[in-house]
């Protein structure tokens, strides 16, 4: 039996207040958020800048993605086949 009362004891010291859902719900409509708001503006020519920056990353990324999975690709083919 000091098994049993042993769970009893560790479920009893476990327990804890469960947040309801709605509580939650609640604490997040009655909070009042800020809009955004930006101070510093941007030329045409940075946001250009930065747009052509975002797009060579995302190219170099995407292309080493594409290596890797064409790398792992055909080591699997190799252990398939041989």
């Amino acid at each position: 039996m000091g098994g049993a009362a042993s769970m009893i004891a560790t479920l009893k010291n476990n327990k804890r207040k469960r947040k309801v859902v709605f509580e939650k719900l609640e604490k997040y409509l009655n909070n009042k958020h800020k809009p955004l708001h930006f101070t510093k503006k941007a030329t045409r020519k940075q946001l250009l800048r930065i747009r052509e920056k975002m797009r060579r990353e995302n190219r170099i990324q995407n292309a080493l993605a594409f290596i890797v999975i064409s790398m792992v690709s055909v080591a699997m083919l190799y252990l398939y086949f041989f």
